[in-house]
């Protein structure tokens, strides 16, 4: 299987994971859980999986754009990553 290797690709694999987490209009622990997993898994820092995960979540269930949901959350990686000191946890 191959990781993605860019913010940009890793954030459209998980909002896929949170949209279909989203579907059936219930949200269990386990598939928060899964998201926040697989979120760690493609890279992004465990520090932040929680929130990132929240944000889309909370941009689908709102009818934001994927774009805007991305701009937004990429604003939030940004920031995070320049106040981190630039490292993965």
């Amino acid at each position: 299987m191959l990781l993605p290797d860019n913010d940009s690709e890793r954030f459209d694999q998980i909002f896929d994971l949170v949209d279909m987490m989203l579907a059936d209009g219930v949200v269990d622990d386990h598939e928060m859980e899964f998201c926040v997993d697989m979120a760690c898994k493609l890279g992004f820092r465990k520090a932040i999986v929680g929130v990132l995960v929240r944000k889309i979540s909370l941009g689908v269930k709102d009818g934001l754009p994927r774009e805007q949901i991305k701009e937004e959350t990429q604003s939030f990686l940004n920031y995070n990553e320049q106040n981190s000191g630039g490292g993965r946890d």
